[in-house]
């Protein structure tokens, strides 16, 4: 009996002692995990740091406040192409981004340009909103190796049923320029169906912007707040359908620099025209006409 008690006792011990092992084992296991966890998430984000987006930004805090209202130069381009004056040939195109560049020009991506505009700052004197409408296939064929070269920001103001148009960038192709590294590439919208929106009640404007709004956010998974009005053709409806699905601001092709008195959901633009010699572009950049 007395060898039964001890054997029992000793087994008892035994168990105590492996059930402490394995507790600790498991304490040490589950602090591994987070810590795995923990130097995964931080990868990610110096990742995300890393990764090159094209023009070093200067931080919003760095900013300084304009003497008056900020005014922008939003650039309207459309194709990169020869035909007509909608189309700008490649070499042009390419020669404009570096005058830019080498003019000391900082590209605003959309935020920065709503935050120019509603807190009247600017990261620098020169400042520049390069906007492309449509989403011709050229922005991927010929347009994302010049925008890498001098690490542009740029907007492609894309029609979201226009995808299957052979003419126009594939779902793919416009994944890759919103993904792209060495420039940064912000998708907006130009609605649907590229419709006069002038020319349509008031619920056929929100289905036109609010389903482009919706599609581009699900496919790109990026917040959608600017949209450009097809053929710059807009009324008092095409204001109001525009806030309410969800824009915060809106392009129009009334030529000029942009400033928040026109109303954020009305903004100028400057056209660009094939043929400019070097000094006109830099002038039409600051001036607007």
């Amino acid at each position: 009996m007395i060898m039964r008690v001890k054997a029992l006792g000793i087994g008892l011990m035994a168990m105590l002692v492996l059930g402490g092992c394995t507790s600790k084992a498991s304490s040490k296991h589950s602090a591994a995990v987070r810590v795995t966890a923990k130097q995964k998430r931080t990868e990610r984000r110096k990742a995300v740091r890393h990764v090159n987006h094209g023009q070093k930004r200067i931080p919003v805090s760095r900013w300084h406040k304009t003497a008056g209202a900020a005014r922008i130069p939003i650039l309207m381009y459309h194709d990169i192409n020869v035909g007509n004056s909608l189309q700008m040939p490649p070499k042009q195109m390419q020669n404009q981004l570096h005058w830019l560049k080498d003019a000391g020009y900082y590209f605003l991506s959309p935020d920065e340009a709503y935050v120019a505009l509603t807190q009247n700052k600017l990261p620098q004197r020169k400042v520049v909103w390069v906007t492309f409408d449509d989403g011709y296939k050229t922005m991927y064929t010929h347009g994302l190796p010049m925008f890498k070269q001098v690490g542009a920001y740029v907007t492609i103001n894309e029609i979201t049923d226009s995808l299957t148009n052979p003419n126009h960038v594939d779902l793919q192709q416009l994944r890759a320029l919103s993904d792209a590294t060495g420039t940064t590439v912000n998708i907006e919208s130009h609605t649907v169906s590229h419709l006069d929106m002038n020319k349509l009640p008031m619920a056929k404007q929100m289905t036109e912007m609010s389903y482009s709004r919706g599609r581009l956010q699900q496919w790109l998974h990026t917040d959608i707040n600017t949209v450009a009005y097809p053929a710059g053709h807009y009324n008092r409806d095409s204001v109001i359908a525009a806030q309410k699905a969800g824009y915060k601001m809106a392009l129009t092709t009334k030529p000029g620099l942009a400033t928040a008195k026109q109303g954020l959901l009305q903004l100028h633009r400057v056209r660009v025209n094939p043929g400019l010699s070097k000094n006109r572009y830099l002038e039409l950049v600051q001036t607007g006409i």
